[in-house]
C-alpha cells in the first residue's frame, strides 16, 4: 500500500547500518554480552521505531521492559549508549552548556539563534552514525 511506512526489509537495513556504526566505536574494546545488549537495543529501537510518535515510543519501551533486564530507569528513548563505558547515559546529560555568543543583540538575533537541548543532542548522535 502507498504510503504504508517504511518496508520491513528498510526498517532491518536501517537498524543494522546503526548497529555497524555502533560496533565500530567499539572496535578496540573488548564489550561484554551486558553492553552488547544496550547496543543491539538501542539500534532496534531507533533503526525501527525511531520515527514512532511519542505516545507510541512510551508503549514500546513498556513492552520491551517485558523482555530484557537491560533497560534504561527511563524510557529507552531518553537514553543513549556511552561510546566509552557502554553504559546507558540520558541525552539530557550530553547537553553542552550555552551561553549567548558575545556581540549579539538577543533581541535581533533570537529567531536565528540554535540552543542544544536534549533532542538535537539526540538528533546529531544518530547523523553521526
Amino acid at each position: 500500500e502507498c504510503g504504508a511506512g517504511p518496508s520491513p526489509l528498510a526498517l532491518l537495513a536501517s537498524t543494522l547500518c546503526l548497529l555497524d556504526s555502533m560496533l565500530a566505536a567499539f572496535a578496540e574494546v573488548d564489550i561484554g554480552a551486558e553492553t552488547f545488549v544496550r547496543i543491539f537495543l538501542f539500534c532496534s529501537v531507533w533503526g525501527i521505531a525511531g520515527a514512532l510518535p511519542a505516545a507510541e515510543q512510551v508503549k514500546l519501551d513498556q513492552e520491551l521492559r517485558k523482555h530484557s533486564r537491560q533497560m534504561p530507569t527511563g524510557c529507552v528513548f531518553d537514553f543513549g549508549v556511552d561510546e566509552v563505558s557502554g553504559d546507558w547515559v540520558p541525552w539530557s546529560s550530553r547537553v553542552p552548556r550555552w551561553e549567548v555568543p558575545a556581540g549579539i543583540q538577543l533581541d535581533q538575533a533570537l529567531p536565528s539563534l540554535l540552543v542544544p537541548t536534549a533532542v538535537s543532542v539526540r538528533n546529531a548522535h544518530l547523523q553521526e552514525l
